[in-house]
Order: structure tokens, then C-alpha cells, then sequence
């Protein structure tokens, strides 16, 4: 009998022992981390079944350190894995020699420097490639010819310059391509010519100016075009004609005046524009109402008016319109009752609009956005807020809302983001948001909510996460 039991009890402590397997997915969610198994990439697994095929595995924002790398030569098959804002220092990168099919990799916000990208140089499958924030220079983009199938490079706010563009030329299928706050300049611009699988290009901040827009004309897949705060001026969009399949266009913050919009007209896809703080006036706003194909048109920190507003409105598709920190009044609210269909997204933030304003918004449907920040909104106008039932992502921040505007707000069941810092709500308020069942991103900062209150609703709404 003693034998039974102790043959019992020797398979009972086998049945409970963990493989490495196990254990390794087991260290990544103890650290908040999160394993996706291939035939549920949108949801979180359990350890059950912990030998189906891990896809990917995020560590983002977490302690993860070049220990927890070593536990990834139990994963070969991972795909996708996600390291930004972590620990990790470049030696542990060697222990991804050891995942073959690795296809994305996010070193972003991380220690990372060019002798981390030398241990990468046999993880030729991959496809997309983050190093934002990092201390990658020149030197490290010559590592771009082990990995000729990437089609995603983020180099953001690195140590780039023109000279590092030359290994460019190794990336035959790259249609992503981001340099924001990097020193590129018009001579580095010559390396992007001949691209023609690029769609999206981001050059925000860097020192290119018109002359270097030449190098852009026979990018005709280009859908995307990113220059916001560069030298950019209306002579230089006369290298954007023939950019047919340009949807998106950010130029803010550029020379741009009324002259160049009429250039902009003539890019027949553009679906999406930005000219924010440019010195556009209601007469440039002239020029875009016979753009059939736009739809998104932002022009914060503009000097548009209720005049302005009134031509915005002839444009036969819009449905997104930021004019935060404009001219706009309330009387000129009035005219968005022209647009003829519902708006998706409507940002009205440091505008003058008031409880009464509101009104003026009646019968208009936002099914996505509307964001009133540091306006003169208060308790008074929520009644007239909750009648857009389709609003997702709301912000009332730095206005005069407090607990009793929170109980008429519970009225919008389909809030997923709501945005509240800097208002007078209290713990006492936070009861009327546990009905929001969408409620997935809260903002509390600068509220009188402690952290009693916010654990409270941390109960009742367990998959909110609350930023305070």
C-alpha cells in the first residue's frame, strides 16, 4: 500500500511540474507582459495549451531585462515581439539569434545602440523594424542589408543624418519609412529616389526644404506624406503633382500660405489634410469645397472664421474637422448643420464655446469624436453631449464639470475613451462610470480623485485603464 501511495504521489508531482515552456510564458505575465497564441492574436491565453504556436509576445512598458530574453529560445515560432520601453540593453539582443521566424521587432525607448543591431544580422525574416528613441547612428543602418524583406523601418528621433540613407538601397520591398526629428537634409533626399514601393514617408522636423521635394516625384505609390515642421513652402508642392495615390498629407507647421492650396486641389485621392498652424486664412479654405475626394481637413491654430466654416461646409465628404484655436464662434457652430452627412470627428478644444454653443451642435450625429477641451462647457451643457449617443471618445478636460455633470454623462453607454483631467470631479462622481460598459481609457490627472476612489472603479470596471 505504501508503495501505491508513493507511486501516486510521484505522478501527481510530475502531472504539476511546469515545462520550460510553461514556466518562460509564466516569468512574462508575472511581469505584466502577454503571450498571444495563433488562433486567438486578439486575446490573452491562459497556461493551458501552452504548447500551441506563440505568434507574439508583448513586453512593452514593463521591467523586462536580457534575462527574460533568454526564455525566448523556447518560442522558435514567434513571430511578433514587442520591447519598447524596456530594460533590455544591446547584448541581450544575441538571444533572438534563436527565433527564426521573427518578423516584428520593437526596440523603441530602449538603450539600444548599433551593437545590438549586429546581433539581428541572422534574423533575416524580418519585416518590421521600430527603433525610435533609441541611440542607433549611421553606422548601425548598415546591418539594413541582413533583412531585405523589411517593409516597415521607424527611425524616429534617432541619430540618422543624410549619410545613413545610403543603406537605403538595400530595402527593395520598404513601404513604411518614418525619420521624424532626425538631421536629414535636401542631400539625403536623393537616397529615397527610385523608391517606388514606399506608401508612407514621414519627415517631420528634419531640415529638408522645396529643393529637396524634387527627389519625391516618382513615388506614385505614395499614399502618406508626413511634413509637418520642415522648411516647406507653396513652391515646393509643385513637386507633389503627379503623387496620384497621395491620401494623406500632413503640412503643418510649414511656409504654406492661401497660393499653395490651390496646388494641393490638384492631387486627386487626397483624402486627408493637415495645416495646422499655418497662416491659412478663410480665403485658402476657398480652393479645397471642390475636393470631391477629401474627407479629414485639420486646421488647429489657423486664422479661420465663422466665414471659413461656412465654405468647410461645401466640401461634399467631409466628415473630420479639427479647428481648435481658431476664430470659430459660437454663431458660426451653426453652419455644421449643412454638412450633409454625420460627422465622425469634430475638435472644438480652446474655442470660445459655451453651454449655450451646444445647442447649436443639435441634430448633428458624432459617431467617433468630440473633444472640448478648455472650453467654457460646464455641468449645464452635458444634457446636450449625451444626445450624441454614438460619441466614443469625448474629452471635457479643463472644464467646469464636476460630480453632478459625471451623473448626466452615464447617459453615454458607448463612451470607450473619456477625458476629464483638470475638472473638479471626486470620488463621489466616479460611481456614476461603472455603467459604462466600452469605457476602456479614463483620464483623471489634475482631478480631486484619490486613489481610493480610483481603485473602487478599478472594481467595477477591471479592463478601464485609468491614467491619473
Amino acid at each position: 500500500m505504501k508503495n501505491l501511495l508513493l507511486m501516486l504521489s510521484l505522478l501527481s508531482l510530475l502531472g504539476c511540474q511546469q515545462t520550460p515552456r510553461e514556466a518562460a510564458i509564466d516569468q512574462i505575465e508575472k511581469l505584466g507582459g502577454k503571450v498571444y497564441f495563433s488562433e486567438e492574436i486578439n486575446s490573452t491565453s491562459d497556461k493551458t495549451g501552452a504548447e500551441r504556436p506563440v505568434v507574439t509576445i508583448k513586453l512593452y512598458r514593463t521591467k523586462a531585462d536580457d534575462f527574460i530574453l533568454e526564455e525566448l529560445v523556447h518560442f522558435p515560432e514567434l513571430y511578433a515581439l514587442y520591447l519598447g520601453d524596456t530594460k533590455i540593453t544591446d547584448k541581450g539582443l544575441q538571444h533572438l539569434e534563436k527565433l527564426p521566424q521573427l518578423g516584428l521587432l520593437d526596440l523603441a525607448d530602449t538603450q539600444i545602440t548599433d551593437s545590438g543591431l549586429n546581433y539581428l544580422q541572422h534574423n533575416s525574416r524580418l519585416e518590421a523594424l521600430f527603433l525610435v528613441d533609441t541611440k542607433v547612428t549611421d553606422s548601425g543602418l548598415k546591418n539594413l542589408k541582413s533583412w531585405p524583406l523589411l517593409t516597415s523601418l521607424n527611425l524616429r528621433n534617432t541619430k540618422i543624418t543624410d549619410r545613413g540613407l545610403m543603406q537605403l538601397k538595400h530595402l527593395k520591398e520598404l513601404d513604411l519609412l518614418i525619420l521624424d526629428y532626425n538631421k536629414i537634409t535636401d542631400n539625403g533626399m536623393q537616397y529615397l529616389e527610385g523608391m517606388n514601393t514606399l506608401k508612407t514617408l514621414s519627415l517631420t522636423h528634419t531640415e529638408i526644404t522645396d529643393e529637396g521635394l524634387k527627389s519625391l516625384a516618382g513615388l506614385i505609390r505614395l499614399q502618406t506624406l508626413e511634413l509637418d515642421d520642415t522648411k516647406i513652402s507653396d513652391a515646393g508642392l509643385d513637386h507633389l503633382k503627379g503623387l496620384n495615390s497621395l491620401q494623406t498629407l500632413f503640412l503643418g507647421k510649414t511656409e504654406i500660405t492661401d497660393a499653395g492650396i490651390q496646388k494641393i486641389t490638384g492631387l486627386p485621392s487626397l483624402q486627408a489634410l493637415q495645416l495646422e498652424d499655418t497662416a491659412i486664412s478663410d480665403a485658402g479654405i476657398e480652393s479645397l469645397k471642390e475636393m470631391d475626394s477629401l474627407q479629414c481637413l485639420y486646421l488647429a491654430r489657423t486664422s479661420i472664421t465663422d466665414s471659413g466654416l461656412k465654405t468647410i461646409t461645401e466640401i461634399p465628404h467631409l466628415d473630420s474637422l479639427d479647428i481648435s484655436s481658431t476664430r470659430i464662434t459660437e454663431a458660426g457652430l451653426e453652419h455644421l448643420k449643412a454638412v450633409e452627412k454625420q460627422l465622425m470627428y469634430l475638435k472644438l478644444a480652446d474655442t470660445p464655446i459655451t453651454d449655450s454653443g451646444l445647442n447649436r451642435l443639435s441634430g448633428i450625429r458624432f459617431q467617433s469624436v468630440l473633444d472640448l477641451t478648455r472650453t467654457q462647457v460646464t455641468d449645464a451643457g452635458i444634457p446636450q453631449i449625451v444626445e450624441h449617443s454614438d460619441i466614443y471618445i469625448l474629452s471635457l478636460a479643463q472644464c467646469e464639470i464636476t460630480d453632478q455633470g459625471l451623473k448626466e454623462l452615464a447617459g453615454l453607454k458607448r463612451i470607450g475613451d473619456l477625458r476629464l483631467d483638470g475638472t473638479k470631479i471626486t470620488d463621489a462622481g466616479l460611481i456614476y462610470l461603472t455603467g459604462m460598459q466600452w469605457l476602456t481609457q479614463l483620464h483623471l490627472k489634475n482631478t480631486n480623485v484619490t486613489e481610493a476612489g480610483v481603485r473602487e472603479l478599478q472594481k467595477a470596471r477591471p479592463d478601464c485603464h485609468i491614467i491619473r
